[in-house]
C-alpha cells in the first residue's frame, strides 16, 4: 500500500474533514469523518513497516463503512452515526449472524486508532 508521490499526508484535510463531519444534533456525517480516516492512514503508510499493521487494519475497516455508504439499497442509512445505529438497532441486525455491522465497524475503527 505505497502511497503516489503526489500522496502526501495533509493534516488540514483531516481537521477540515472532522470540522464538517459534525452535524447538528450531536451527529456526525459518516462520509466526511471517513475521509479523515483515509488522510490520517496516509500518515501511518508513510511511517513505514512498523506501522504497516496500523494501516491495514485502518484501511480494512474504512472499507467495510465506505462499502455501507456505496450501496444503493442501504445507503441512506449510513450517512450518518445515529442513522446507522438506529437502522441496524431498529432491524435487529446488530446480532444477526453473517452481518458485519457498521456500528462495531467504527467503534473497531477507534480502538484500532488508539491502541
Amino acid at each position: 500500500m505505497a502511497l503516489e508521490n503526489n500522496e502526501k499526508f495533509d493534516l488540514k484535510v483531516v481537521q477540515d474533514n472532522f470540522s464538517t463531519a459534525l452535524c447538528e444534533e450531536d451527529d456526525v456525517q459518516l462520509q466526511s469523518y471517513l475521509n479523515s480516516y483515509e488522510e490520517l492512514n496516509k500518515f501511518f503508510t508513510l511511517m513505514g513497516t512498523v506501522f504497516g499493521f496500523v494501516s491495514k487494519d485502518l484501511k480494512s475497516k474504512m472499507e467495510i463503512l465506505a462499502e455501507f455508504l456505496a450501496n444503493e439499497k442501504t445507503s441512506d442509512n449510513f450517512t450518518t452515526v445515529k442513522k446507522m445505529i438506529e437502522y441496524e438497532r431498529d432491524n435487529q441486525l446488530l446480532h444477526k449472524k453473517g452481518y458485519t455491522s457498521g456500528s462495531r465497524t467504527l467503534l473497531r475503527l477507534h480502538r484500532g486508532l488508539g491502541e
